[in-house]
């Protein structure tokens, strides 16, 4: 829903083919290629949080092991900041009477090293699942949503330094891996309603039309509010 209400009313250059991931709670994506929702086989293209990013890490509701989403998900922060605490006598950190994700970045932003690491990891993590998701779907854009992603600057530019790092390494990342394909989609735009209304309006407009082998393209479709 909220990848169609990025497209639908966050997308002024007419893009037709975005990735919107969301870092919250959990970890997921919605995809529009060539303007069209792209949902898979089964209803689960997206489930980007279920990248398996470190086999040895924690497990993960859906069972395996070392999913992306346990190791950079509000919750999985939280979790790491409240083990790393055991170790580590100064951090500010300490100041919180409990820790999450939102803390962990205000803490980073004033200089905590501890934060700093553990905000720094999360980068690589997701800028090396970034890395996959624009080779596996070449997309024009990536928007980032969610919780985490309020963070803003802190949140995108660990993951623009793992990109730094691939990009000297590969000149195929240099030629993808582009600063400007990423965008925060703003908080107070509550994209997800949005997508909401989109969804509504596709289905509405798809029960209108006669049959036929293919969707009409998302951006065809009249608003309806």
């Amino acid at each position: 829903a909220a990848a169609l209400g990025v497209y639908r009313f966050n997308n002024p250059q007419a893009i037709q083919n975005i990735a919107y991931v969301s870092i919250g709670t959990g970890v997921s994506a919605g995809l529009i290629l060539q303007g069209q929702l792209y949902r898979g086989v089964h209803g689960m293209a997206g489930e980007f949080g279920h990248i398996m990013a470190e086999p040895n890490g924690p497990r993960c509701n859906c069972g395996a092991y070392g999913c992306l989403e346990t190791l950079i998900a509000g919750p999985a922060l939280a979790r790491l900041g409240q083990q790393a605490l055991q170790t580590e006598a100064q951090t500010l950190l300490r100041q919180y009477p409990s820790i999450t994700a939102k803390e962990i970045y205000s803490a980073a932003q004033a200089g905590d090293a501890l934060a700093s690491r553990l905000v720094e990891q999360a980068g690589v993590y997701l800028g090396r699942a970034l890395q996959q998701l624009i080779m596996f779907y070449d997309v024009e854009c990536i928007v980032l949503g969610g919780g985490v992603a309020r963070a803003g600057a802190a949140f995108l530019q660990p993951i623009l330094r793992e990109w730094e790092r691939q990009c000297i390494a590969s000149a195929l990342a240099q030629a993808l891996l582009k600063p400007t394909l990423l965008q925060l989609v703003d908080p107070d735009q509550r994209i997800g309603p949005w997508g909401a209304i989109a969804v509504a309006e596709h289905g509405l407009y798809a029960q209108a039309q006669p049959p036929g082998p293919q969707a009409a393209p998302l951006s065809s479709i009249p608003l309806l509010v």
